[in-house]
């Protein structure tokens, strides 16, 4: 007789009270000694991207919204039609750069509600936690504004991360051509400043900015593709493949290893900038230097790290692309094929039990190893499936995911923030009767690269950076 899985525990809902196209979740410590709440973006659009193939004119506005679960939302702020509904045009980062204990709500906007496409209205906006207010505005140093596409003009990041003790916050403008990199310091003028010409060497910048102290000098580093900057001064600790690849990646995922206690890292390419494009995966040890390399052809896309049972470092996991289309109906992806190498060594590992396709790496159940949620619906029934492809729990069927860390001390495991679009999020836990969390996983929350990175949901495509450590 067949068990059917258990469905995952609903800890806490809430109806937006209204239709849901996107969603971007992030936790934020907005009192000090409260349990954290969760930040909440969202549109009836889907999700808007500047690539003028994917474009395309919104019909609702961009909403922000302060939720403690439990309790029920503090505030929601609508903000005008020139402010476009897509994570690109607007990343959000609460980040406490003034380190009072509480985070800042740190947005780009733009301030003309008739022209959402001048780059010169666009600012960096200081918000109060407690009401979503504005409480300072800020130059954003774009890029010239004469010869960029959309796609590159409108793509920002914001990061923030620790340099000889003190916050710093990062503001990136470009991905694909020229970049510009700026750092704050907390009386808001800037720490530094740095710029990578439009024909300069070494890497452009992928879809994530992860942030981790790689060397382990006590001072954090950035990520902007293979571009690894001290946040302490904005120079480059290594610029990975720097004489071979100028080109995007399409994801970067720092991964700590327990037997060397060093840092690596994993990266999947996706456009070739000349021919023949170099290999499309690639390994880096922690100076920097390449130390496998894996396909010749191919958009790789949808990278991660992730531990997998039995095995004593992490699995690597990228897809090379069939098809990807945006717009208003959201994206969507085919995939040609699936890749896992071990990510240390690059050995290239057989087909697993179950697709990693549109899946996110979570350690549901607190046993310091990951399983894998389907986080767009792609997969029936959704659910947490585990590396053997068994399904551990049911997740609430048309749920999107928008957010993956621990967010309930009270409950083992990590939590998954999802959304339906008929408007109501949820937060889903492991199912009830379960063990507590294992030694391994709490020593994963705690770490600094988790509890930092964990902030930066709101920020590109960084969902599944947490699986490094």
């Amino acid at each position: 007789m067949n068990i059917p899985p258990p469905a995952a525990q609903s800890i806490a809902s809430i109806d937006l009270g209204q239709a849901l196209g996107q969603l971007r979740a992030v936790p934020l410590r907005h009192e000090r000694g409260a349990p954290e709440a969760l930040l909440l973006a969202y549109s009836a659009d889907a999700d808007i991207d500047p690539f003028m193939g994917m474009f395309f004119f919104p019909t609702d506005t961009l909403k922000l919204a302060l939720w403690v679960p439990g309790e029920g939302l503090r505030w929601r702020r609508e903000f005008h039609r020139g402010v476009i509904p897509g994570l690109w045009f607007s990343p959000i980062l609460p980040f406490d750069l003034d380190a009072d204990g509480v985070d800042e709500i740190w947005m780009v906007l733009n301030a003309d509600p008739h022209h959402p496409l001048d780059i010169k209205q666009f600012g960096l906006e200081r918000m109060d936690p407690a009401t979503g207010g504005t409480t300072e505005r800020l130059p954003w140093r774009g890029l010239d504004f004469d010869d960029y596409t959309a796609s590159q003009r409108y793509r920002h990041f914001l990061a923030g991360g620790c340099a000889e003790g003190q916050p710093v916050l990062a503001c990136v403008q470009g991905t694909y051509s020229r970049i510009t990199f700026q750092g704050m310091r907390p009386d808001g003028r800037f720490r530094w400043e740095s710029a990578v010409a439009k024909d300069g060497p070494g890497a452009r910048a992928c879809h994530n900015c992860p942030v981790v102290d790689y060397d382990g000098d006590g001072s954090e580093e950035l990520f902007i593709g293979e571009r690894c900057l001290r946040l302490r001064d904005g120079t480059p600790l290594f610029i990975a493949d720097e004489h071979v690849w100028n080109g995007h990646s399409d994801v970067v995922a720092p991964f700590f290893d327990q037997g060397s206690g060093t840092w690596n890292l994993f990266t999947a390419r996706e456009t070739p900038y000349q021919y023949p494009a170099p290999p499309r995966v690639v390994g880096f040890g922690p100076d920097g230097r390449r130390r496998w390399a894996d396909l010749e052809s191919g958009h790789m896309d949808m990278g991660w790290v992730a531990r997998f049972p039995g095995r004593d470092g992490h699995v690597a996991y990228a897809m090379r692309l069939g098809s990807k289309s945006a717009g208003p109906e959201g994206m969507q992806r085919s995939a040609q094929d699936e890749f896992f190498w071990d990510a240390l060594s690059g050995e290239r590992l057989g087909p697993m039990p179950f697709s990693a396709f549109e899946r996110l790496p979570v350690d549901f159940d607190g046993d310091g190893v990951h399983e894998f949620a389907d986080s767009n619906c792609v997969h029936s029934p959704p659910g947490i499936v585990r590396a053997d492809g068994s399904l551990l729990a049911v997740l609430p069927e048309g749920m999107r995911i928008a957010h993956v860390s621990k967010i309930c001390r009270d409950h083992p495991g990590e939590q998954v923030v999802g959304w339906t679009p008929e408007g109501r999020v949820f937060l889903m836990g492991a199912p009830p009767g379960g063990p507590q969390d294992s030694p391994a996983a709490l020593a994963r929350y705690a770490h600094p690269f988790y509890q930092r990175n964990r902030r930066f949901t709101g920020v590109g495509y960084n969902l599944a950076t947490l699986s490094g450590i």
